[in-house]
């Protein structure tokens, strides 16, 4: 079985941008061999670590064409992760002065139940709530 210097790692994951399972397949070891250097080696970690980051600012660059060419998936995908803090995304705002009516388990038709919606209408609109 060959030995392999961090050096040799860190080559193998730039030749194929930081992906653990083809620096295995050049180098003839198994991908269990790269993740141990990845752990065990600074110098191999940051291989990955900047292979990575380069490989998400191109992507960003496309995202951000794509946005530019009015792609709606473009548009919603950077509303719903980036926007956040400007009120986008898919949070689901929950009310916690609500009432709870607690109404009688047994079936009622859908006259009765809107009957009872009409009921506890009322009793909102005179009580001001």
């Amino acid at each position: 079985m060959p030995t392999y210097t961090a050096e040799q790692i860190a080559d193998a994951l730039r030749a194929t941008r930081g992906m653990a399972f083809l620096a295995a397949q050049r180098l003839g070891c198994s991908h269990n061999t790269i993740l141990a250097w990845i752990r065990r080696s600074a110098l191999v970690d940051t291989v990955v670590k900047e292979e990575r980051g380069r490989f998400v600012d191109v992507s960003e660059l496309k995202l951000y064409e794509a946005v530019h060419n009015r792609e709606p998936w473009a548009v919603a995908l950077v509303l719903r992760t980036l926007g956040k803090d400007r009120g986008y995304g898919e949070s689901v705002d929950v009310n916690l002065n609500a009432k709870v009516i607690m109404l009688p388990a047994k079936a009622r038709t859908t006259g009765e139940w809107e009957e009872l919606h009409h009921e506890h209408r009322h009793a909102a609109t005179q009580n001001g709530t």
